[in-house]
């Protein structure tokens, strides 16, 4: 699953830094203005919490206004451990990799990692499909496996992502970017091979209840042959079309022809999707 991250960022990085916290908004929060206390109050202050301090510090309040302000919300105290799971384009395009003329801007989407689950956990993750969690396999930085906590999501500035690619811990094989893509598009769009999986087996059922009859290994045919024209889909629409793209953007920096897609790819989408189509007619 784990290979070492290149120079570039791309979906599926795992960062490591005090600042990627799994934070989320609650009804309270509002914007707080930057301001600064003197000397003397600061003092003052630290004296109260048996701290020491010199000079002015900023404080943050909504008494003070401007351009330069902090909203106040939730953290929860995770390691500080995150994957990138924006879409690669979208990264190479907000933080301007081989994008000379663009600037560093935008927001770039993290999942917090539990690299610390309690006991069991993970062994019960990573038996199941759960669309909002993802059992990691084990890597150097955790002894033992991790949970991807995709039900938490949450937004970094790209130019702070940008300034601390140093911290990445790992990146993602091929074949793990593909399980993390399927369960990340599971859990936000309820499609791909971890959605299909779930839902086929629910046409199954369907497929006998229609004629009143237990589930057999007839209906449950039909619904792998659903599932398997949807994955090849699944398949051309991702990894194929995206080697597509990155062919396209190769050459056209050096003033080629476009490429075009492959036509054997989609023959072979349209002749599963009839294979399916005339499995379960035979039941409708």
């Amino acid at each position: 699953m784990w290979t070492s991250p290149d120079h570039g960022a791309h979906f599926g990085d795992v960062f490591q830094a005090d600042f990627l916290l799994d934070t989320h908004v609650r009804a309270g929060a509002g914007p707080l203005g930057k301001g600064q206390m003197s000397a003397k109050d600061a003092a003052k202050l630290a004296a109260l919490t048996d701290r020491s301090t010199s000079g002015n510090i900023d404080i943050y309040s909504p008494a003070f206004s401007g351009t330069e302000g902090f909203a106040l919300t939730r953290a929860s105290a995770a390691s500080g451990t995150a994957m990138l799971v924006s879409d690669s384009c979208a990264v190479a395009s907000a933080l301007a990799q081989g994008r000379e003329k663009r600037s560093v801007g935008g927001r770039l989407l993290f999942v917090p990692i539990t690299v610390a689950p309690r006991p069991g956990q993970w062994e019960r993750l990573s038996g199941l499909v759960d669309f909002g969690r993802l059992a990691l396999e084990p890597h150097a930085s955790w002894s033992e496996g991790a949970i991807a906590e995709l039900r938490y999501c949450f937004m970094v500035d790209a130019r702070d992502v940008k300034a601390h690619l140093g911290t990445r811990l790992s990146a993602l094989t091929t074949e793990g970017a593909d399980q993390v893509a399927a369960r990340w598009s599971a859990f936000a769009t309820r499609r791909g091979p971890d959605a299909y999986e779930q839902s086929t087996a629910k046409l199954a059922h369907v497929l006998a209840r229609r004629i009143e009859l237990e589930e057999s290994d007839e209906h449950f045919s039909v619904s792998d042959a659903v599932a398997l024209a949807l994955d090849a889909a699944w398949t051309l629409e991702g990894a194929a079309l995206e080697d597509v793209v990155d062919r396209y953007a190769a050459l056209n920096e050096i003033g080629a022809l476009p490429v075009h897609t492959d036509q054997t790819l989609d023959a072979l989408v349209a002749k599963l999707a009839a294979s399916a189509a005339d499995a379960i007619q035979a039941h409708r």
